[in-house]
């Protein structure tokens, strides 16, 4: 099967295209804008976490389906299960979509009114990586879901045994429970994160949507916490800025959204780019014929 990471690794090596779209209202906008980077919110945040689950009973049904085929002892059985039931941990996602402007976008991502920042896709990967973020392109079909989930618990499977135990204070001579304990959170914790984070419903597929993925390679990681609505919701912060430089060009345009302020928009727009200076960033209006209510 080649190295354990090999299909994580292709799904990463996918290059984005070069213009990503992110739409969010108008404190999303500021804070972005004005402090050169993004907050990825916690997985179990958003509208299509449902989906994280299901790519976790996946896991689960093949587990319980490998247990009943299983000549032996099957040491990995309760500790894969006890890691899929601690999903999805320490998860934090951005969200980009792909082509042109979309009313589905306008409405499920700023109802009220605001603003899509357009990205240069493989600059926004470079940042994504230099901020420890995985970056992705989602998973719409159900049976490439069920195949990649299938594919990383046979990897492990047939790499748990050479699996080289970490240096002490761990036990010199483990227990094959030990050991699957210690596999399961080091080695299948963190990709089967990483994989059930790119999967989405195929009801979604016109978004064509790339994530940034994060916190998952350490549950020691504290995020910060901002308030929405009646929620405190944890995020991790995605640095736009490289050394020395501005948001460009990482941000190449913001698209002022349809709505009955959408002159208003511009004009305030235009004012918080004279006072934070972001570089040669393109302002658009949408032509969208939509009024929000």
């Amino acid at each position: 099967m080649g190295r354990p990471e090999v299909q994580l690794d292709q799904l990463a090596d996918i290059g984005p295209p070069e213009r990503l779209g992110h739409y969010t209202d108008a404190g999303g906008a500021l804070g972005i804008l004005r402090n050169g980077a993004i907050w990825a919110s916690h997985i179990r945040f958003l509208n299509d976490a449902r989906e994280f689950a299901h790519a976790v009973e996946i896991a689960r049904r093949y587990v319980q389906d490998l247990e009943r085929m299983a000549s032996g002892p099957f040491p990995l059985r309760t500790s894969l299960l006890a890691q899929l039931e601690a999903m999805p941990g320490n998860t934090f996602v951005a969200s980009f979509s792909v082509g042109a402007e979309r009313l589905s976008q306008w409405r499920g991502y700023c109802p009220a009114g605001g603003y899509k920042l357009v990205f240069n896709g493989p600059m926004l990967k470079a940042r994504a990586n230099a901020s420890h973020f995985y970056f992705v392109k989602c998973i719409y079909d159900r049976s490439e879901q069920e195949r990649l989930v299938r594919d990383l618990i046979d990897t492990g499977l047939s790499y748990f045994p050479s699996w080289p135990l970490p240096p002490p204070p761990y036990p010199t001579d483990p227990n094959e429970e030990m050991k699957a304990d210690w596999f399961s959170a080091q080695w299948f914790f963190p990709r089967m994160n990483r994989l059930a984070s790119a999967m989405k419903d195929p009801a979604f597929a016109e978004e064509q949507e790339w994530r940034a993925v994060g916190g998952i390679w350490s549950s020691d990681e504290v995020p910060l916490v901002r308030a929405r609505g009646a929620l405190l919701l944890p995020y991790l912060t995605l640095n736009l800025r490289d050394t020395g430089e501005g948001l460009y060009p990482c941000v190449t345009e913001v698209m002022v959204g349809p709505g009955l302020d959408q002159e208003l928009a511009d004009f305030g727009l235009a004012k918080l780019f004279q006072s934070i200076q972001p570089g040669a960033i393109q302002i658009t209006r949408s032509s969208a014929p939509y009024r929000f209510s």
